[in-house]
């Protein structure tokens, strides 16, 4: 892009001659390159009434892993290519939405990540954790925004970061949440995800307990125990799961052995992050997201949203049940969650607004719930609030489940967003404080990120989404 001059102004005839010019470009070349002239104008335009760093062209790229995730460039593929500027989260692959959160800010803005005196202390572990010395964003600011794309959980995380700086909640920093230009979540549990009592064991009951030996729940404690062996070469060059601040829990050489098995059993089996239920698998069960979302903000008005929901199952014609339609190292998952049903207590325990006052409602949700990614139920990964809306299903069907799901407390609908099959689809007159929806099927919860198998489809995805970023205009700008 032009750079001007130090010191060089531009007075108003210049600016309106230059104006007429790029708008005389953008009608001779629309029908050339089968560009719309806003697409154009868009790429083409350069206001001299505005700094060149405040424009979606020139925002980074917020990359925020999801649960497991590690802040490693090989995560995202081709999430790394096609953008100039693209910064890797690198956050507690399963620490909790706040902890990760407070990590994801002092990574951007450097310094030493402060976890808050009040949390610190009702979870358990220290105030205060990593030291980011160099900044990965120094600039950031209302004038400054960036783009945050979270794939799985990190769509979680990037929301509550953007609450968060509403907030403002660092001390020392006057945030806002227009430090957040868009906010992409690729297969986000934004809403929960019921593979969290599925196969991590958390009960439905009001005892919020897990079971010891679940599958999900074993992968973790599996984290910890990578953690306490404390192999350096691991840590600091392949996975590092950043458990510090909750104490000290690798083994030493100078320890009993009855000292050692006490480490290891505090380490892995009983420690103050599952105590205090301050880990990213508890903030995923959707009675908790369902909570959490209530005390966050749907949508702000200076943001544009967008979310890529995922579907790789479909409903089978005889017996009601969602079973794969690929085979991939996912699909058991998928096909687990696809047959499974839940009891009217179950379900308003999970998702508290919705209406099971009768057993044909029960069977109804049921049946929506079971479309899934293999990890995630479609409908849970829209926007916040539940949306059963789906190409799949029928209009009749998908307007009786979104009637089940519930409003807001003033009586709106939670639900008022258009699905489209593309992102293209959704054109270019897009608006901040509104989620797009795109609905892919055939693909599993890794698809489009950390899978090696679809490299193409990663590729044109990734193009497709940074040039829609890159080309959204200011919400401050007036739409042309």
């Amino acid at each position: 892009m032009t750079q001007r001059p130090a010191g060089f102004t531009l007075s108003d005839n210049t600016v309106s001659e230059y104006e007429t010019d790029v708008k005389q470009l953008v009608q001779a070349l629309s029908p050339l390159i089968r560009k719309s002239p806003k697409q154009i104008e868009s790429l083409l335009s350069y206001s001299p009434r505005n700094n060149d760093t405040h424009t979606a062209a020139n925002a980074p790229i917020l990359l925020v892993h999801g649960f497991f995730g590690e802040g490693q460039d090989y995560y995202w593929w081709n999430g790394m290519k096609h953008h100039h500027n693209v910064i890797v989260s690198d956050i507690g692959p399963i620490s909790s939405q706040h902890d990760r959160v407070c990590e994801l800010f002092y990574q951007m803005v450097g310094g030493t990540v402060d976890y808050g005196e009040e949390h610190s202390q009702k979870c358990g572990h220290a105030r205060y954790g990593r030291t980011f010395e160099t900044p990965a964003y120094a600039e950031w600011s209302s004038e400054n925004p960036v783009h945050t794309v979270g794939y799985s959980f990190g769509g979680n995380t990037a929301r509550a970061l953007q609450q968060y700086l509403h907030e403002q909640r660092f001390p020392g920093y006057d945030t806002a949440a227009d430090w957040i230009f868009s906010l992409t979540a690729i297969a986000a549990p934004l809403n929960g995800s019921s593979i969290v009592h599925d196969l991590a064991g958390l009960s439905t009951s009001e005892s919020n307990s897990f079971r010891a030996l679940a599958p999900g729940k074993l992968l973790e404690r599996a984290f910890r125990l990578y953690d306490w062996m404390d192999i350096s070469l691991l840590r600091n060059n392949f996975y590092n799961p950043y458990f510090a601040h909750f104490g000290k829990t690798g083994r030493t050489e100078a320890d009993t052995w009855s000292e050692w098995l006490s480490m290891l059993v505090a380490s892995v089996w009983n420690t103050p992050m599952e105590n205090s239920y301050d880990h990213g698998l508890y903030d995923m069960a959707p009675g908790k997201c369902s909570r959490m979302n209530d005390k966050m903000v749907d949508a702000f008005d200076c943001t544009y949203y967008f979310s890529f929901t995922k579907t790789l199952t479909k409903e089978s014609s005889w017996n009601g049940i969602h079973m794969p339609t690929t085979a991939t190292l996912l699909s058991p998952v998928g096909a687990f969650l696809g047959m499974h049903n839940y009891d009217a207590k179950s379900l308003q325990t999970m998702y508290p607004r919705l209406d099971v006052s009768t057993e044909e409602k029960v069977s109804a949700i049921n049946n929506g719930l079971r479309r899934n990614d293999c990890v995630v139920p479609t409908v849970l990964q829209s926007h916040p609030g539940l949306c059963f809306t789906h190409a799949d299903q029928s209009v009749e069907a998908s307007n009786y489940l979104n009637g089940l799901v519930g409003g807001h407390e003033d009586g709106t609908a939670k639900c008022a967003c258009e699905h489209k099959a593309t992102l293209q689809e959704h054109g270019d007159d897009l608006q901040t404080g509104k989620w797009y929806v795109t609905d892919y099927n055939n693909m599993d919860h890794g698809t489009l990120v950390m899978t090696v198998f679809d490299l193409s489809i990663q590729k044109e995805f990734f193009k497709s989404l940074y040039f829609k970023l890159r080309t959204l205009p200011m919400a401050s700008e007036d739409k042309l």
